[in-house]
This record gives C-alpha cells, structure tokens and sequence, in this order.
C-alpha cells in the first residue's frame, strides 16, 4: 500500500468555509504583528502563532477539530514540557479550551466545543530552526461529525535567513 499526503503547490485550493471561520497570524513576544515573508525571521527567533476560529452556526459544535500543518524550518516549543513562553498579550478568556491538543512535528491539531458564534484562539510557539524559503500551507478547521461544516484560510511562505543563506554546499 503506497499512501501520500501533501499540500498543493501554488494557491489553487479552496478558501472560506461553511458554518465556520478560521484564521491565522504571526507575532512576536511584545505582539506585534510579523510577515514570514519579509525575510526579517532568522534562526533561533521565536514566532507566536494565534489561529482563530470561530462558529457561525446556531448550534454548538462538539468535537470540532483545528488542523494546523507547519511550515518546514520551524518546530513547535511544548509548553506542556516545560518549553515556551506566553507573552502578555494572550488573555485567558479568548483562548479555546481544548479537551485535547495533539503535537505532532508536521502539524498541530485541537479538538473541543465551540459554543454557536463563539470564537476563540490557540496560540502555541515555534521555534525557527532553518533557514531557507518555505511554503506555509493554509490552516483549516472542521467539524468531526459533520464534514459541511469547514473553514480554510490561505497559506503562504515563510523565508528565514542564517548565517549560510545563499552559499551553497
């Protein structure tokens, strides 16, 4: 059995949603916003990733899970380990209260109930550990048990400069 999974290449994947609304920035330690393509990432910062979902259904949705794949050059700091650091600006009441959050080195995943028109965040570190150009693939969100009930937000790329950036070996 061969079995591939991936991203497709370029933007030509389906953005927006249905009964749900997901979206993703990037921050620094003080909350300022940052651009992983302006090049201005390098090895060892540490980004913030905020993804927020929200319901736009009348009803809860039970078990609706958050599926955040990474880009490569970066890996994610668990805080349930010890690592990481929560800045000032995360505040208790907007984070989503997770009955289960799996780590994973590709990706991050969230799963719990979202009350009808909440919306809440997850934020969660990661540590740039490459340099290089790398393509951010979208985040999506999605109900476990209902498969019209989805959102998905553009990705983009992320470029991380280093001390060999553009010396080849």
């Amino acid at each position: 059995v061969v079995n591939s999974e991936g991203v497709r290449a370029g933007n030509d994947y389906k953005v927006g949603g249905t009964g749900l609304w997901v979206s993703r920035s990037y921050k620094k330690l003080d909350g300022t916003e940052l651009d992983p393509a302006d090049g201005s990432l390098k090895l060892g910062d540490v980004v913030f990733v905020e993804v927020e979902v929200e319901n736009k259904t009348g009803a809860a949705i039970h078990y609706s899970a958050r599926g955040e794949l990474r880009p490569a050059g970066g890996e994610i700091e668990n805080a349930r380990l010890g690592r990481g650091t929560r800045p000032d600006w995360v505040k208790d009441e907007d984070q989503w209260a997770v009955d289960f959050m799996n780590m994973r080195d590709d990706h991050l995943e969230a799963f719990g109930t979202l009350a009808a028109g909440d919306t809440k965040k997850v934020v969660y570190t990661v540590r740039v550990v490459t340099s290089g150009k790398f393509t951010i693939p979208p985040v999506e969100a999605w109900a476990m048990y209902d498969s019209t009930l989805w959102a998905r937000d553009k990705g983009g790329t992320a470029v991380v400069s280093g001390p060999w950036t553009g010396k080849l070996l």
